[in-house]
This record gives C-alpha cells, structure tokens and sequence, in this order.
C-alpha cells in the first residue's frame, strides 16, 4: 500500500543527499545529520546556513520553525 510514496520518499531523499555533499559535508556527516534531524526540508534550510558559517542557535532556530508546520498539521488532525 505504502510502496507508490516509496519512490517520492527515494527521490526525496537523494535530492538531500547530493544537496548535502555539495554543500561540503562528508559521507559520515551527512548520514549523521539524516538520523538527527526529522525533515529533509529542514535539512535544505539548515545547509546553506551551516555552509556560511552562521551560528548554532541560528540554525537550530531555522530548523525549529521549518518544523513547525507538523504541529500545526497535528492539531489540524
């Protein structure tokens, strides 16, 4: 049933993948940022902010209101 949303999801995923190693990550950083961080949307917004340099807070900060749309759509459902 879920198997047409697993090609999205693939697709997805290399679009983050490639995005992250063009953005100066290694392989192992790159793994270790898909298990820590939920949203592949939130790893695109995290990336050219990690790749200026720009201050933890400022991209955990980013990360947080990118995610902020699940909560809304949880308290949709």
């Amino acid at each position: 049933m879920s198997a047409p949303s697993q090609f999205g999801m693939g697709a997805w995923g290399l679009v983050v993948g490639v995005a992250m190693i063009k953005a100066g990550l290694t392989l192992s950083q790159a793994l270790g940022m898909t298990l820590l961080v939920f949203a592949g949307s939130a790893q695109l917004a995290a990336l050219p902010l990690m790749a200026a340099h720009a201050p933890v807070w400022v991209i955990f900060v980013t990360a947080l209101i990118v995610n902020l749309r699940f909560l809304i759509m949880s308290a949709l459902i």
